[in-house]
This record gives C-alpha cells, sequence and structure tokens, in this order.
C-alpha cells in the first residue's frame, strides 16, 4: 500500500480543515462577541442548535451538493464542507468575550480596521483558544471516516483512515498490519498535542471562567 501517500493526503486534509475552522469560528466568534446588530442572539442560538443535528442526517444532501459541484475524489471535496464548526463559533465567542472591549475601541479611535484589530488584537489574544480548538480540530479531522467514505473512491485519494479500513478488507484480520497502521496514524496528533498542549489548556480553562 501507498501509506506515505495516504497519511501526506491527511495531513493536508486535516491541516486545510483546522485552518479553515480556526480562521472561521474566531472571525465569527469575534462578531458575536463585540459587535451588536438585529437579533444576534437568535441568529446564535439556530446556530449553537446545529449543534444538536446529527451529521447523518445532512450527510445525504451535501454529497449531492459535493456531487453536483464535481468534487467527488477531490480535496475540496473531502475539505470545504467541514470548513464550518458550530462548536468552534461557541467556544471562539466565549473567550473574545473576555478581551476587555477598551483595547478595541482605542483601535477603532487610532483609525484601525475591523480587519487591523482582528489580526492584529484579536487573533494574538485569542490563541490559547485557537490552540485548544486547533487540537479538536485536527484530531476531528483525522480521525473522520465517514465523509471519506462517502466522497472518495480513488485510491490515490484515500486518507490514513481510508487505508486503515480497506487492510482489514484486503486482508483480513491480521492485526500485525491493522496495528502497525494505527500506530502510525497516532504519531500526528501526539506531536501535535505535544506542541499546543500547554495552549490547549489555557484555552479550555479560559473559555470556561463564565460558566
Amino acid at each position: 500500500m501507498r501509506f506515505g501517500r495516504y497519511f501526506i493526503n491527511s495531513l493536508f486534509v486535516a491541516g486545510g480543515i483546522t485552518c479553515l475552522v480556526v480562521f472561521t469560528s474566531s472571525l465569527a466568534g469575534y462578531v458575536f462577541a463585540k459587535f451588536k446588530f438585529k437579533f444576534k442572539e437568535v441568529l446564535f442560538t439556530v446556530l449553537i442548535s446545529t449543534m444538536m443535528i446529527p451529521f447523518v442526517t445532512i450527510m445525504l444532501p451535501l454529497y449531492v451538493m459535493v456531487s453536483d459541484f464535481g468534487w467527488v475524489n477531490s480535496f475540496k471535496g473531502l475539505i470545504i464542507p467541514m470548513c464550518l464548526s458550530a462548536f468552534g463559533i461557541f467556544l471562539m465567542r466565549q473567550f473574545i468575550e473576555n478581551i476587555p472591549t477598551d483595547l478595541i475601541e482605542a483601535a477603532r479611535i487610532d483609525g484601525a480596521s475591523e480587519w487591523w484589530i482582528y489580526f492584529m488584537v484579536i487573533w494574538p489574544l485569542s490563541l490559547p483558544a485557537i490552540s485548544a480548538l486547533g487540537i479538536f480540530t485536527f484530531m476531528w479531522s483525522w480521525n473522520n471516516l465517514l465523509w471519506p467514505l462517502l466522497v472518495v473512491s480513488k485510491k490515490e485519494m484515500y486518507v490514513v483512515t481510508l487505508a486503515l479500513a480497506s487492510l482489514q478488507w484486503e486482508t483480513g484480520i491480521r492485526y500485525d498490519v491493522v496495528i502497525t497502521g494505527t500506530a502510525l496514524s497516532i504519531l500526528p496528533i501526539l506531536v501535535v498535542y505535544a506542541f499546543f498542549s500547554k495552549s490547549f489548556i489555557r484555552g479550555l480553562s479560559f473559555t470556561g471562567l463564565k460558566y
């Protein structure tokens, strides 16, 4: 098996999903935490309520959309449908609410744009929560099997989870092969957690201050 290729595919897919989720969640969290607009709480409640919808209920229509776009057996089909996270927006909003509004107002008085405030004020101060969200998202994306199983049929587009599943299908119950592949597949998660563990713990502790 071209396990190295599958490993790289998983890194690309999990890394792409993580970057997009962190960006969209932090941006939406900033909007919900520091901006005032009509029906803000209603929209946020509706957004959070989507967390109660099982993925299997939207799986088929989502696949039909991806198929209509021509994204089957492509990285776009694996990454783009997963780029938004209601949990991520909730986590970032809870953290950004604790950032003093005076810092944002001072930047606006100095003539800073909202994008400058987001990248130069909100982003650096939110690194603990961003690290926590990044670890959660990377682990979920790396271990995801159901969506790649639907979108990918070509072997060159396999991710690690699909490769491990195919090991069991093609070789029967070869526990030595399966355990070896599984041991290799958990290495990126251990590396990511080793680098971001301190920020991960800080992010969880800070986002839980109000509740």
